[in-house]
């Protein structure tokens, strides 16, 4: 066991950590791709995003942290410091552990996506290849600077194992909001 932020858990490799992320994606992308043309645009409920949206927004994430992870511009930090601190230490082991995001937080402004992103294989494209940018950047900053960290906008900086993990969890939590989400719940 190794002691990580808050708590003791099983020390998990980063194949492993990369395998289930694939995974998640793949179960994204997979019903993403199901969904029909006319539903593509529409809200799952007033003021609520748009599978589309759900989509862009993903992509958008993973664009963010590929640039930090290759020295570019972070993601802006959210609410005070003392506020992240106890986010990252109370909030973020229990996503962590649980694979669960407990409540919708505000995207920051660069994850934000516009109204109406774009067609639906576009979108699924530019989700597949920033996912696969990320997935080779990881692996990448695995080999050659495995104690690189990463800026989260509510949790301060996360080590790339962390990162991978919240990525996973983050990508499960907007699969639930496609409109056929069920059906890969009743699959498990």
């Amino acid at each position: 066991m190794i002691f990580g932020v808050g708590t003791a858990r099983p020390r998990h490799s980063m194949t492993q950590l990369l395998t289930d992320h694939a995974a998640a994606v793949r179960d994204f992308a997979a019903l993403a791709a199901a969904i029909s043309a006319d539903q593509w645009n529409v809200e799952r409920a007033p003021g609520k995003w748009t599978p589309a949206q759900e989509a862009k927004h993903l992509a958008l994430g993973y664009g963010a942290f590929v640039r930090d992870l290759r020295g570019g511009p972070t993601l802006r930090l959210k609410g005070r410091w003392w506020q992240r601190r106890l986010w990252r230490w109370r909030v973020l082991p229990r996503i962590l552990d649980s694979g669960r995001i407990p409540y919708a937080a505000r995207a920051p402004r660069e994850a934000r996506p516009p109204d109406r992103p774009g067609d639906q294989s576009e979108l699924l494209a530019e989700l597949g290849t920033q996912v696969a940018q990320f997935e080779a950047t990881v692996i990448e900053m695995q080999r050659s600077q495995p104690r690189r960290r990463v800026t989260h906008p509510y949790f301060s900086v996360l080590t790339l194992s962390q990162l991978v993990r919240l990525c996973t969890v983050h990508t499960r939590h907007h699969t639930a909001f496609l409109p056929n989400a069920t059906a890969l719940v009743d699959q498990r």
